[in-house]
């Protein structure tokens, strides 16, 4: 069961998971019979909102990097010196 929820939100970004997720949680209010399901579905909204996290934090420190990049590389330098 893990493995297909793995499988349904990996490569998505974080827009697309969203767009998951509240795909999701709009057929388990709608549909009572999809809520058969719910511990699937439950799994997998748990994975979206980890990999959303992640992804989040990968981008934001990505950011961070190309906008610090001649300050780290002058740091690396000077630390290459001592």
């Amino acid at each position: 069961m893990e493995r297909q929820a793995e499988e349904l939100i990996v490569g998505q970004t974080p827009e697309e998971l969203v767009g998951l997720k509240k795909e999701i949680e709009s057929s388990l209010a709608a549909d009572r019979s999809f809520a058969l399901e719910i511990r699937y579905w439950s799994s997998v909204l748990k994975k979206i909102d980890e990999t959303t996290a992640q992804a989040t934090i990968e981008r934001i420190y990505r950011d961070h990097v190309v906008a610090n990049k001649t300050f780290i590389e002058a740091e690396v330098q000077q630390a290459k010196s001592r």
